[in-house]
């Protein structure tokens, strides 16, 4: 199989539950094989499935500290296929929502910058004698942009609290971290004071 796009050779992969993720610089390709589709192979043509996903592959510092870093980890200490599976699993959907911060973070800052060349620029001026901007320098959509970063900013602290579940049997339902540290501190008979959060 081809893997069309993306910048150069295949540099790595990853094992998820149904599909592997493969990388090159500046792409990521889910890759599902007829297995994966149709494990009990009910239908003799089925043929692989490749999803890209551009702008996000090994050289971008989420994907190659979360994804391709936390895989040299598990491999050392998850020895079950499913297991390490599963976790990485979780890992990408970890990725998916710390991209999707960071596109509306980048966004965001192109948008403020773009007011501030305005600015600079002249175009939005600021009458001393009413004391009125005009037009009034805002950022288009910045509720709704807001909204999608901290609903993604969420959904990661919560689905990286389901990591920390499967590394230690736990059942933290959500991002609750002050339990999560006080039964770090038990099981590891850290006193109070050598450990702030």
């Amino acid at each position: 199989m081809e893997l069309k796009g993306g910048t150069g050779g295949i540099q790595a992969q990853c094992p998820c539950l149904t599909f592997q993720e493969i990388y090159k610089l500046d792409m990521t390709f889910q890759v599902q094989s007829p297995e994966d589709l149709d494990p009990e192979e009910k239908d003799p043509i089925m043929g692989w499935v490749v999803k890209t996903i551009p702008g996000a592959g090994c050289g971008n510092k989420i994907v190659a500290r979360l994804m391709l870093q936390s895989l040299k980890f598990v491999e050392l200490i998850i020895h079950s296929e499913k297991e390490k599976n599963t976790i990485m699993d979780k890992l990408r959907q970890c990725k998916e929502l710390l991209l999707t911060c960071s596109e509306v973070s980048e966004a965001l800052q192109a948008d403020v910058q773009h007011i501030v060349g305005q600015i600079e620029r002249g175009e939005i001026s600021y009458d001393m004698r009413t004391r009125v901007y005009n037009p009034f320098p805002h950022v288009n959509e910045l509720e709704s942009k807001c909204i999608r970063f901290l609903t993604s900013a969420k959904l990661f602290l919560q689905t990286l609290a389901e990591v920390f579940n499967l590394f230690y049997g736990t059942s933290f339902d959500g991002p609750r971290y002050h339990k999560i540290r006080d039964f770090l501190r038990k099981k590891m008979g850290i006193s109070t004071s050598s450990i702030s959060w």
